[in-house]
């Protein structure tokens, strides 16, 4: 498994409540591996959510709901994820779709 990215401004649950550049409704994407990147979006209700994208192979990307983001509640590895949760999700979900040659 890859190795873990860090990010200063979605890092940390405070990293991203505290971020006057982090908006809300609107889409952040981290790298994580060529191919493979995490999103992350605000909601109006002041929570977060993860999401990944993925870019097949025709060249088109998919994306795809991880979870909520541990801004409010904490991190239960499921449903509500840390940043490094929600990267080793996206990591096994990229996995999963070359396993199954989609």
């Amino acid at each position: 498994m890859a190795r873990t990215v860090r990010d200063s401004k979605l890092g940390t649950r405070q990293g991203r409540l505290d971020s006057k550049h982090v908006k809300t409704g609107k889409r952040y994407f981290k790298a994580i591996q060529d191919g493979l990147a995490l999103c992350y979006r605000r909601s109006s209700d002041g929570f977060g959510t993860w999401s990944v994208r993925i870019r097949q192979a025709d060249g088109r990307y998919v994306l795809e709901r991880l979870g909520s983001a541990d801004d409010t509640a904490s991190a239960n590895g499921q449903t509500v994820l840390t940043f490094a949760q929600a990267q080793r999700k996206a990591q096994e979900r990229l996995q999963a779709v070359e396993r199954a040659g989609e």
